[in-house]
């Protein structure tokens, strides 16, 4: 891809669903244990933050068919049948929909992530 700068607005992209993962933080004052608030460590709102963390990943591993793609269409040039068939064949991808498989409590798998959790940090 070129130097060109591509910024994408989120906004653009449906905002179905929040998920929150954190956990809560209970504390002490004057002897009493005292109850707060659910701290979230990592937010989500779903399925906007999994097309950004998508095209996010894309542009970190230089993948040069879909950033050339994406780089065509932010500028408004015209596509060939070819590079129309290349997007297709990256959209229309034969995914499992059997939502009532058994994921084991995993929300976040029908979006396309997965939370990999280290000693410093969650990460998706």
């Amino acid at each position: 891809m070129s130097n060109k700068k591509i910024e994408i607005n989120g906004a653009i992209y449906p905002y179905i669903m929040s998920i929150y993962l954190g956990k809560k933080c209970d504390g002490k004052e004057g002897g009493f244990t005292l109850q707060s608030d659910f701290v979230p460590e990592l937010s989500l709102n779903l399925p906007r933050d999994a097309f950004l963390i998508y095209l996010q990943n894309e542009v970190k591993n230089n993948n040069k068919k879909e950033m050339d793609l994406l780089e065509k269409y932010a500028y408004g040039v015209k596509l060939t049948d070819a590079e129309y068939m290349n997007i297709i064949s990256l959209i229309m991808t034969p995914v499992n929909r059997n939502w009532s498989l058994n994921n084991d409590g995993d929300i976040l798998s029908p979006f396309g992530l997965c939370l990999k959790m280290t000693k410093m940090e969650k990460r998706l």
